[in-house]
């Protein structure tokens, strides 16, 4: 994800299901893998002439970490993994951020949601920097302890089957049949969020 999209329709959606799944399932964590990639605020343009969005106004309005103000009203505790990575140009990076997430799970001993938050989703016939890959869900699945659950960001994408497509392809990748959909249409109709259940 990026910055850019924090706070959006999108996000009021992923983090309402985010919090009536552990709500629902007596989870107390949350950990978003945020995927986060580097991007300048857009400038304004005045008449002509461009002038840069100051930082304070920016990080007030897109800034992933304020997701932490969540966490003493819904009494929850929010691990947000946001180091920032660009495939594009580092590969190597990407593996080691992976490994990084792995790693953070592994080590995270209570039950957990865990949302899988790249800018599109996942991988279509070649991923980029926007997506997340399939052999990258196995890994994290691998290092999920039973009981846990991991959620994945969808977006839509050219095809009336986006949804049907992207949930096999996420229970594939998880080696389950069990995926609950998660949408709003009403205020978000191109995204979905699917969700499976390590036992």
């Amino acid at each position: 994800m990026q910055n850019t999209w924090y706070g959006d329709h999108r996000d009021v959606v992923k983090w309402g299901t985010l919090v009536h799944l552990a709500q629902l399932e007596e989870i107390w964590t949350i950990v978003q893998v945020a995927f986060l990639r580097s991007a300048k605020p857009p400038p304004i343009d005045t008449d002509g002439v461009e002038v840069e969005i100051p930082k304070e106004v920016w990080k007030h309005f897109r800034d992933v970490d304020r997701i932490h103000d969540l966490e003493c009203p819904l009494g929850l505790e929010i691990v947000l993994v946001d180091h920032v990575i660009d495939q594009d140009l580092f590969p190597q990076r990407r593996k080691q951020y992976i490994q990084q997430v792995a790693d953070c799970l592994r080590n995270h001993a209570d039950s957990k949601v865990v949302l899988l938050d790249p800018d599109t989703g996942i991988e279509p016939e070649r991923a980029t920097s926007k997506h997340v890959k399939i052999t990258e869900i196995q890994e994290i699945w691998e290092a999920l302890s039973s009981g846990d659950w991991l959620v994945i960001y969808q977006h839509a994408f050219r095809d009336k089957k986006w949804r049907e497509k992207s949930r096999i392809k996420f229970a594939q990748a998880c080696g389950t049949q069990d995926v609950k959909t998660f949408q709003a249409p009403k205020i978000a109709s191109d995204v979905a969020y699917f969700a499976a259940k390590k036992e």
